[in-house]
């Protein structure tokens, strides 16, 4: 995982997740307080089974095994495509963060309030320290409009519009289809889309982003209980190599700091050209809700 990570901007981790987990995942989804047409925001604040499940192994593992030991959660989000809620979304990169409070600070720019909660866009060094787990609750296949990315991208800082343009042109798009079960972890300056589901069941999908430290200028995260953090040291950075310990000890899976070792599947790119087709617009207004 280390690896594709660092040069491609993701990877896929097949079977993370027991089906016992699975089970309780889809019941806290059912659960939740406030939901839109399309997904939910604020996972950590509205379900103690969510906030836990990101904290706990093997969830929390993979963060570690992106970040370091000191990774935490900073916010959680649904994505939901069904019938009644079935978008498109262009290329774009992941550049938005939930804050506590509005601060004005030095390269943090476009403020916003998002179902009541302040949004900005911070500097690109930021979401560098960042990644984000998707974990699937249902299987995706090409049939399902799943996340498509362009491999590499992540390494480029933020992209205007003409050089999203030209990566797209020059870059092989990958369709990460995955089964239910299955975690995508992701960069978020990864340049990713999706296209309308073409059979419209259920897609949900649970998607947590970490951090590995403070905000700068007295920002605080929005979704992060406790603003403390240990000094990160070398012995912290061994959680890179942690094994998986899944929430029912139904499954193990190998350390992640060798990809070859860790018996990771390894990613199959295929080529798929990009619909053309619009649809309806979705009530539920993320940044870009893939």
């Amino acid at each position: 995982m280390a690896y594709s990570l660092i040069n491609d901007g993701f990877a896929i981790v097949e079977g993370a997740l027991s089906h016992p987990d699975l089970e309780e995942l889809r019941g806290a989804v059912a659960r939740l307080p406030s939901r839109h047409r399309g997904g939910a925001r604020n996972l950590l604040q509205h379900s103690e089974f969510i906030a836990a499940m990101a904290t706990a192994q093997p969830v929390k593992a993979l963060a570690d095994a992106a970040l370091g030991a000191d990774a935490f959660p900073v916010r959680a989000l649904l994505f939901d495509k069904a019938r009644a809620a079935n978008w498109k979304v262009p290329w774009h990169q992941d550049t938005a963060i939930a804050v506590a409070e509005r601060m004005d600070a030095p390269g943090f720019m476009g403020w916003s309030v998002k179902d009541g909660v302040t949004h900005v866009h911070p500097p690109a060094d930021i979401l560098e320290r960042m990644v984000a787990l998707r974990i699937h609750l249902d299987h995706c296949g090409l049939e399902n409009g799943p996340l498509r990315v362009l491999p590499g991208s992540h390494r480029h800082g933020k992209l205007d519009e003409e050089e999203i343009e030209h990566w797209r042109r020059t870059t092989e798009e990958v369709s990460c289809c995955v089964a239910q079960g299955d975690v995508l972890v992701l960069r978020p300056l990864l340049l990713h889309a999706s296209s309308p589901a073409q059979s419209p069941s259920h897609r949900r999908v649970i998607q947590v982003e970490y951090a590995c430290g403070p905000l700068p200028a007295g920002l605080r995260w929005f979704e992060r209980p406790t603003q403390t953090f240990p000094a990160t040291t070398a012995d912290s950075r061994k959680s890179r190599s942690a094994a998986f310990m899944p929430l029912h000890g139904s499954n193990s899976l190998p350390a992640l700091q060798n990809p070859k070792a860790s018996g990771l599947p390894t990613l199959k790119r295929r080529k798929r050209r990009a619909s053309s087709r619009s649809c309806p617009a979705t009530a539920f207004d993320l940044q870009a809700s893939p």
